[in-house]
């Protein structure tokens, strides 16, 4: 049994889990303060600076993604969701967002705010989002493309 206050509500995981959401959402409120990494703040502006920027390659491409910030790897990590489970057009995407990352990201983040972030510091996973369950058949890291790898 868990040793805690809430012992006589926590009969099962379930149970647990729902003392466990249900205090945090009483003790967390829209106006309170939360500090971000720099990770995480970069992993917002790619997000944003992404949909505006590149706007066109993407839609061009139909490949839409998503960055975050992976904490225990330090990581950006950039989800691409393309419509093929081909290696070599998932591969020509990650170059090419790879490639904006490099000339136009980096330098913007730097300038504006002061981040110093190198392209291995990005992550980049291509899924087929046209099957079922976003498999993911590319990734590239570190500075290598690791292929096939399905989910």
């Amino acid at each position: 049994m868990i040793n805690t206050k809430w012992n006589g509500k926590c009969r099962s995981i379930v149970g647990c889990i729902s003392v466990i959401l249900a205090v945090n959402l009483v003790e967390a409120t829209l106006s309170d303060s939360y500090e971000m990494s720099e990770g995480e703040m970069v992993a917002i502006q790619l997000n944003i600076y992404g949909q505006t920027k590149w706007k066109t390659s993407i839609e061009q491409n139909d490949a839409p993604f998503l960055a975050h910030y992976n904490k225990e790897d330090d990581y950006i990590v950039v989800q691409i969701y393309g419509a093929t489970d081909k290696i070599q057009p998932a591969r020509d995407m990650i170059d090419l967002l790879r490639r904006l990352l490099d000339k136009d990201f980096i330098p913007w983040v730097k300038n504006v705010h002061d981040v110093d972030m190198i392209p291995n510091d990005v992550k980049f996973i291509y899924r087929n989002r046209t099957e079922e369950g976003m498999r993911q058949i590319l990734y590239w890291q570190n500075g290598k493309f690791i292929f096939p790898v399905n989910e």
